[in-house]
């Protein structure tokens, strides 16, 4: 494989550094800022990066700064942590390694040579990275995520050899609107989290999610430095439904907030262990969860879908006022 020069006219390219963390935060605002979204990624979200054992910043990242210290462009490198903890509790259909390429709009607009080679570059890199996985009989593969209406990172990407595989669906719910009562079944009590349930809820996370598509396995570690540690995460807004001492059901909630100041309630996982399904648990989950965001004044609460997922999730979502405002596609390029 030739190495890719670390060099492109007018820009400075060089690892990330953690002293970096507020400008790639700040560079990631602007980005969910010019297409009108709110970015669901933290500054603590980007801090973490920083002390991701499974990746090297050195070597996995690639800042573009201009003449002026402002970052143009990022690309990063990240491995799903089940491989590299060589998880042997898992079945896995591929190996993959999830890669981030992101141009500032006005840094897109002036120069749309960047977005591709910063896509080179990670291409490169992942593959490589891929190549560190000891399942060498499961077919490989690079990810990334792209907006379906991104219709300029789209056509580099599949000028690179990337096609969509999975379509997500992100939707919004108005909480202005009334939100009904859904009680839990008989014999289920609800709870909201505490320290003492961290352990039982990872557990219930990894068991409600290991066979869905780009499953990312959390570790002791990684379930506190990623989810729970989170600045976002707040107990009160998430909710279990315990069958005794046992999770049947939960909500893991966050809170996002714009640059503008602008504030959604993020239902980022609501899961079901199989004993549960189809009886009303994710129901009450999300109407709970609801109220909660409601209680707080948020204007707007949002959760992103599988469009593979079951026609139930789906059904369930818009019955609770849900509708479907922007689609993410999952792109892919066999190693």
């Amino acid at each position: 494989m030739d190495k890719t020069p670390v060099e492109y006219p007018g820009l400075t390219l060089l690892p990330a550094q953690s002293h970096d963390t507020p400008h790639i935060y700040d560079l990631m605002q602007a980005i969910a800022a010019a297409d009108g979204s709110i970015s669901t990624v933290s500054l603590q979200d980007i801090g973490n990066l920083f002390n991701d054992p499974w990746s090297d910043p050195q070597a996995d990242s690639l800042l573009a700064l201009t003449s002026d210290g402002k970052i143009a462009g990022l690309a990063w490198v990240l491995l799903n942590p089940a491989y590299a903890q060589q998880t042997t509790n898992l079945t896995w259909s591929n190996v993959h390694v999830e890669i981030w390429c992101n141009v500032h709009p006005a840094s897109q607009e002036n120069d749309p040579g960047l977005g591709r080679y910063l896509l080179q570059w990670a291409d490169k890199r992942g593959a490589t990275r891929l190549y560190d996985v000891p399942h060498s009989n499961l077919p490989r593969f690079l990810l990334t995520n792209c907006w379906e209406d991104q219709v300029d990172k789209i056509i580099i990407l599949e000028g690179h050899g990337y096609r969509p595989v999975r379509y997500f669906a992100r939707m919004s719910r108005n909480l202005g609107l009334p939100v009904p009562e859904e009680p839990l079944l008989a014999g289920l009590r609800l709870c909201t989290y505490s320290p003492e349930l961290s352990e039982p809820l990872r557990e219930a996370y990894n068991e409600a999610f290991k066979n869905d598509w780009n499953y990312q396995y959390a570790s002791p570690q990684d379930w506190q430095r990623i989810y729970i540690s989170r600045s976002d995460f707040f107990p009160e807004y998430t909710f279990l439904a315990m069958d005794g001492d046992k999770i049947a059901g939960f909500s893991l909630n966050h809170v996002h907030q714009a640059s503008d100041g602008k504030r959604e309630g993020y239902i980022t996982y609501i899961g079901t262990q199989s004993d549960w399904r189809k009886r009303g648990v994710a129901s009450a989950l999300l109407c709970a969860s609801l109220h909660a965001f409601q209680s707080q004044g948020l204007a707007y609460a949002a959760l992103g879908v599988d469009t593979d997922n079951p026609k139930e999730a789906f059904g369930l979502y818009a019955r609770l006022g849900f509708v479907i405002n922007r689609r993410l596609v999952q792109y892919a390029r066999s190693v």
